[in-house]
């Protein structure tokens, strides 16, 4: 954590710097943001994992595997929201806006405690931040990067704290912190790189390099221990590692990098993305400059080492958001940073009103709660989004799962076919009723034809309709 040559420094004066920062500014600033979230949360779900999440959440089961810190806290909250009346999907979405709005404010604290030195400018960072598109799009939508989001500020004040008055319990307390944030999400690993360089960039008298020993030690062990108490261990790394080393090896696959910089950082982060890379040209600034543009590069790397092929809208990277902004507000004029806040609100309302489309020719999702009612143990096999979105927005808590997971599996049909007659089985061992809707049936017959001539083979297809759902009951052949 030691400076490096030309280190830009933060405002001096020890605790005095941060208690006379205006904390109003802050709290109008994130109350503003998520009033703004607030009527922009969105009916359409942003992947299968969303689905899946909701889904499994309405009917009490834990929707955490990879991510074991999101689904409870997302739970307690969302359960103490419930005297609002809101749909589910609605307090989960809340939740999302209201932990970015907590980043907002706490953003705001680290700016105005030195990392953006002068008031016009720290709020400036601050309100960019805020409506930053990839911000906003998250604060809006059922996913991690929402919730994530307020973790970093967290993680970023705390690194203008110890910029203030360094100290080693200061530097352990961010690691605890980062440690917080990759267990809602494997990018809070990468973000202690940005802590350490940022550390190092904007160093202060009494930072030290070895200041980071108990950063390291307290992320490594807070990771570990909270893992094991709620996943008691460690998911496998072998996969996400081979998709890196493939990766490396194909040289005609490096095109991507430049393809996933534009649609994972340039356009979900504009204009920060621009304004951050302009502090290249600044002297004084150039230091910081060139260490955003490089954990820019080192958060797209990293989200190939995770999923191959990527297009998450900024999902990996948004935790770089806070240092993007950061070196913005110290290093661009403020007229510039006055002119961007309109550009980034016009492309945050384009991002959202692009994904938040209505569902056309989607099935009544009244009429598939009448069928449930009528059939409480019934289980849907569903089109994606035509069928699945409607009735997930108005009954989450109906068990069902979607023909694209069917279609996506990484098995033969063969291998596919038994281990649906296996759940097939012990559902109806239950009393279950099975419904394969026609549409996901339809679906099936393109995606997985070996399945479906299957299902042909072993299973009467017995012809339902309730309204304008029509669907068939599965039974296993005598």
């Amino acid at each position: 954590m030691h400076g490096a040559p030309g280190a830009e420094r933060p405002a001096q004066g020890g605790p005095a710097a941060i208690a006379g920062a205006p904390w109003r500014d802050g709290a109008l600033l994130a109350i503003g943001a998520l009033a703004f979230y607030g009527l922009l949360l969105q009916r359409a779900f942003i992947n299968e994992d969303a689905r899946v999440f909701l889904n499994t959440l309405a009917i009490g089961q834990d929707p955490s595997a990879m991510h074991p810190l999101y689904g409870p806290v997302v739970a307690v909250l969302v359960r103490l929201l419930e005297p609002l009346g809101a749909p589910l999907y609605w307090r989960v979405e809340l939740v999302s806006a209201a932990f970015t709005a907590i980043g907002v404010l706490l953003f705001h604290r680290a700016a105005a405690s030195g990392m953006v030195p002068g008031r016009a400018r720290s709020n400036l960072a601050t309100a960019l931040c805020a409506l930053t598109p990839a911000v906003v799009f998250f604060a809006t939508v059922i996913e991690i990067p929402g919730v994530l989001f307020g973790f970093a500020g967290c993680a970023w004040w705390l690194t203008a704290r110890y910029l203030v008055r360094p100290g080693a319990w200061r530097a352990a307390v961010i690691g605890v912190a980062t440690a917080t944030m990759a267990l809602l999400h494997a990018t809070g690993h990468v973000f202690v790189m940005v802590v350490l360089g940022a550390a190092a960039c904007l160093a202060s008298p009494g930072v030290r390099a070895i200041h980071a020993l108990p950063l390291l030690a307290l992320h490594g062990i807070a990771f570990v221990t909270i893992k094991q108490f709620t996943l008691g261990g460690t998911e496998d790394a072998g996969a996400p590692l081979g998709h890196f080393f493939g990766f490396l090896a194909d040289r005609e696959q490096w095109h991507r990098v430049l393809h996933s910089a534009w649609l994972e950082w340039l356009w979900p982060f504009a204009p920060v993305s621009l304004l951050s890379a302009a502090a290249l040209l600044r002297v004084g600034h150039r230091w910081l400059g060139a260490f955003a543009a490089a954990c820019a590069g080192g958060y797209i790397l990293f989200s190939f080492i995770v999923i191959p092929d990527l297009w998450e809208r900024g999902t990996y990277v948004l935790p770089w958001v806070v240092l993007g902004a950061t070196v913005a507000g110290r290093a661009v004029p403020i007229p510039v940073l006055g002119w961007a806040l309109p550009v980034a609100l016009g492309v945050s309302l384009h991002l959202v009103r692009d994904h938040d489309r209505p569902v056309s020719g989607a099935a009544s999702a009244e009429d598939m709660v009448a069928l449930v009612a009528r059939d409480p143990r019934a289980f849907l096999i569903l089109q994606v989004p035509a069928e699945s979105d409607p009735l997930l927005l108005a009954a989450p808590e109906v068990p069902m799962i979607r023909s694209v997971q069917l279609i996506g599996q990484p098995y033969d049909d063969a291998t596919l076919a038994a281990w649906f007659d296996q759940q097939i089985r012990h559902m109806t061992g239950r009393g279950t009723s099975v419904y394969l809707s026609q549409a996901a049936a339809n679906e099936l017959e393109v995606g997985r034809p070996g399945l479906m001539s299957h299902l042909r083979e072993r299973y009467t297809f017995e012809a339902v309709r309730e309204g304008t759902f029509e669907t068939f009951r599965l039974a296993k052949h005598p």
